[in-house]
């Protein structure tokens, strides 16, 4: 018995340790690539300059803004709220759209800072009716990263649940089907044999209730023989008994008859 009931416990740990192994692998994997979704959206500087520059310009060009519009400026700002985006003239900060957040124009390695956009990454020219200024960005919705976060777990804890249920599938079936023929025993019908299937513990236990089953079917049919071997015993008794007796109780009334003269002329 300890035997099988190894078995079925490795084989639920075994089961158990593939399922995580395989929701570790989709959560690795598919928290990687949605991180490397969401800098090519947000944090890549390519894509960030070519899209801000060519809105941002194009939005300054077309309302012939000059430098001291803040509240034009700030209506663009608002069209998307995960950049914060500073202007600077010659170094100096001019325009922030958020000011909880300081956005440094980058600098070299000795700490100047860089002139040529061209070689900075999130910073572009930006030219105004009144001059020129230079527009540096920082992305700020890390929570799209939380979320991110949330839903490759969910979506690997959802992975651990479906690949774990498909490999003990078959146990928790036959589970079932061990239920509903408990339920054909209870009923009364003993004539109908348990399945057993496996050699482990669910088997084991399948063939005892199939012995118990057998066991209590042999008591009953033990049980119904003795009645009739009662009846049988009863039914001779009662004929051999009745015989003498019948007998018996003619003598009785001939022995009355004979005690009593006046009994037998009426």
């Amino acid at each position: 018995m300890k035997k099988l009931r190894s078995r079925l416990w490795i084989k639920l740990i075994l089961s158990a340790v593939f399922a995580a192994a395989c929701a570790a692998f989709v959560y690795v994997w598919a928290l990687e690539l949605s991180y490397r979704l969401l800098d090519q959206i947000y944090i890549n500087p390519a894509v960030i300059l070519k899209r801000e520059e060519q809105y941002f310009q194009s939005y300054v060009t077309e309302q012939k803004l000059s430098m001291n519009d803040r509240k034009k400026i700030k209506e663009f700002t608002k069209t998307d709220w995960t950049i914060v985006m500073a202007l600077y003239q010659e170094n100096d900060i001019i325009f922030s759209s958020d000011s909880r957040f300081i956005v440094p124009l980058p600098a070299d390695e000795y700490g100047e800072t860089i002139k040529d956009t061209s070689e900075a990454s999130g910073v572009f020219n930006v030219t105004f009716t009144d001059g020129a200024v230079q527009a540096a960005l920082v992305y700020t919705g890390y929570e799209n990263y939380q979320s991110a976060g949330v839903i490759v777990t969910l979506l690997s804890g959802l992975c651990f649940a479906v690949i774990l249920y498909l490999l003990i599938r078959k146990k928790v079936k036959y589970i079932e089907l061990l239920g509903k023929e408990l339920e054909i025993l209870k009923g009364g019908d003993l004539n109908y044999q348990i399945t057993i299937r496996g050699n482990d513990e669910l088997a084991a236990l399948a063939g005892e209730m199939d012995s118990m089953r057998r066991a209590i079917r042999s008591r009953q049919e033990e049980e119904e023989l003795a009645h009739l071997a009662n009846r049988g015993i009863v039914t001779a008794m009662s004929h051999d008994l009745r015989t003498p007796l019948t007998a018996l109780m003619g003598y009785l009334d001939i022995l009355s008859i004979e005690e009593d003269p006046g009994k037998k002329q009426k």
